[in-house]
């Protein structure tokens, strides 16, 4: 029983890879404003996949390997669209330790998008319309 527990451990190590178990495929990215209370879309290959009501805030979004476009909006302001690039994870090169072992984990972040990330935070300063 106890050889049958220790299997699926490795079983399930060698089929997840680092950055999906250490980092997941989901990010948090936090927005502040100039001025505050503004709200914000963000938006990858043209469909909306997060939005702040009020700055400062939080979307949670998938990631992946495409950039976010954001655009932030206030009224008496111009709206300001910032472009927030995915670059690689650093946790992903974790697999890289376990030799040829770590291609499948490698492939499984790849595919599940735990390999890149966002920036953690953003600010954008807001022009006024006038």
């Amino acid at each position: 029983m106890r050889v049958h527990a220790v299997a699926a451990v490795l079983v399930a190590t060698a089929f997840s890879g680092c950055a999906t178990l250490l980092a997941g495929t989901d990010q948090n990215i936090s927005v502040t404003t100039n001025p505050a209370g503004a709200e914000c879309e963000l938006v990858r290959d043209g469909a909306t996949i997060g939005a702040i009501q009020s700055t400062p805030g939080t979307a949670n979004v998938r990631k992946t390997k495409d950039e976010i476009r954001m655009v932030c909006r206030k009224d008496g302001y111009l709206p300001t669209e910032t472009v927030l690039p995915s670059g690689a994870d650093r946790r992903s090169y974790a697999n890289m330790f376990l030799g040829i072992w770590g291609l499948i984990p490698l492939g499984v972040d790849s595919i599940t998008g735990a390999d890149n990330s966002y920036p953690d935070t953003q600010s954008v300063t807001l022009a006024s319309a006038q």
